[in-house]
């Protein structure tokens, strides 16, 4: 169902030929838009689900053009040795794939 209303608004950029995990559109006109899917999570999991993060790290450094720091490409990654480079020592992160 969520799908198929995410197929539906990606359409309007993609002149009815959307699919999943393909981006359509221009960031550098505002019309960039993709659909992509979170495995194995339903409605409020997507929010905390490493696919989703992943996917938002993604799209963030394409609309910005790769200005966001490492840090959250090494906390999207959830390797905690590349993490642990930005960490203070004895700091710990949990949580979004962090393990």
């Amino acid at each position: 169902m969520l799908r198929n209303e995410g197929l539906r608004i990606v359409d309007l950029t993609a002149s009815g030929t959307a699919s999943a995990g393909e981006t359509y559109g221009r960031f550098s006109d505002g019309t960039a838009r993709k659909l992509a899917l979170a495995r194995g999570v339903e409605h409020i999991g997507v929010l905390y689900s490493h696919d989703s993060m992943v996917e938002s790290l993604r799209w963030l450094n394409a609309a910005l053009g790769k200005q966001l720091p490492a840090f959250f490409e090494a906390y999207a990654s959830g390797d905690p040795v590349t993490l642990g480079r930005f960490l203070a020592p004895g700091a710990k992160v949990t949580g979004l794939g962090v393990k």
